[in-house]
């Protein structure tokens, strides 16, 4: 076998085990929520309160806005335990985009107090701890999701509801929802 042929068949070897490289990469198996789905939501609603006439006139010298995480609604096809409801929506609220928000608007989140009464029961956390809260407003969450199945193929589109409401005047101040979609792709068991 010449020089020339060798160089050939290493070159059409290399091809074939690229080729088949490419078309090997796993595909998603799931369409369950994940942190880059949470990471987008808290983006788009630190920029969707940001923009709302609810904060427009706040800053930082304005008088604290207490914001309770009242209650979290799981209406999704996704079976999410109540403690990782609570989660998702303490990540969202705790993340850098909203944090920056909440200092420049005078703003904190603060967990419920039956959240609150539980954990210190638990001894999850000091006595003293979130004392000092008067909450003027409540924040709720819904999660809900609409399914797509074909053959091989899974769709869930997914939205997520936050809305916050004057605890005095029972007002909805703000309501937004986000939609995110994630495909799964291959049979279930696989």
């Amino acid at each position: 076998m010449t020089q020339k042929n060798r160089a050939l068949l290493v070159w059409i070897a290399l091809l074939v085990i690229a080729f088949y490289a490419m078309n090997c990469a796993p595909k998603t198996s799931t369409s369950r929520l994940t942190t880059d789905d949470l990471q987008a939501i808290t983006t788009e609603m630190a920029d969707s309160l940001r923009s709302s006439e609810f904060l427009q006139e706040r800053d930082g010298r304005s008088p604290e806005m207490i914001i309770t995480i009242q209650s979290v609604q799981n209406l999704s096809s996704d079976l999410i335990p109540t403690s990782e409801q609570w989660y998702l929506v303490e990540r969202v609220v705790d993340s850098l985009p909203v944090r920056e928000l909440a200092n420049s608007k005078n703003i904190r989140f603060v967990r419920a107090a039956d959240k609150v009464r539980q954990a210190r029961e638990n001894q999850n956390v000091r006595l003293d701890y979130a004392g000092d809260r008067t909450s003027t407003h409540i924040l709720t969450a819904t999660y809900t999701s609409v399914v797509r199945t074909t053959a091989g193929n899974r769709t869930d589109a997914y939205y997520c509801e936050y809305s916050i409401v004057d605890r005095a005047s029972g007002e909805v101040d703000w309501v937004d929802k986000f939609e995110f979609k994630r495909e799964a792709f291959g049979l279930s068991w696989d």
